[in-house]
């Protein structure tokens, strides 16, 4: 893990947010990381991040991802893109479990939908009907 003093300034280093949540996986590029901080998804005491703001070691920021908001803690700062297994490394999930268990919820609430056996193709018009039928 790097040092985050520079031995020049003797002050703390930091690491612009947007490259950081693009460093650490947290949004696939870096363009994406940039609009989820314009947008408000990314928040830090509430408030909005700009994605040059500065990320030091031991900040917490919660980033809204689909139907929840997380929460992390800045272990270390990133140089460069990590793998997927070195991110633990850099960044802890401090996820409260009541959002956790409501995002499972959804899951098993949207995995609900009729089957159809593999081979049959599509469906016919009469079968499309008894199937709005069925869930009107």
């Amino acid at each position: 893990m790097k040092d985050v003093t520079d031995p020049k300034s003797k002050e703390k280093t930091g690491i612009r947010f947007d490259r950081f949540l693009w460093h650490t996986r947290l949004c696939k590029t870096r363009t994406v990381a940039i609009e989820a901080c314009q947008s408000g998804d990314v928040r830090v005491d509430g408030d909005k991040v700009k994605p040059s703001k500065k990320l030091f070691v031991g900040d917490r920021f919660s980033m809204r991802r689909g139907p929840i908001t997380r929460s992390y803690l800045v272990r270390d700062i990133v140089e460069r893109r990590v793998s997927a297994k070195e991110v633990e490394k850099y960044l802890m999930d401090e996820t409260p479990e009541e959002e956790l268990r409501e995002l499972e919820l959804q899951k098993e609430a949207h995995t609900y939908a009729p089957k159809r056996d593999r081979g049959l193709g599509r469906p016919t018009k009469r079968d499309l009907r008894l199937i709005r039928k069925l869930f009107s």
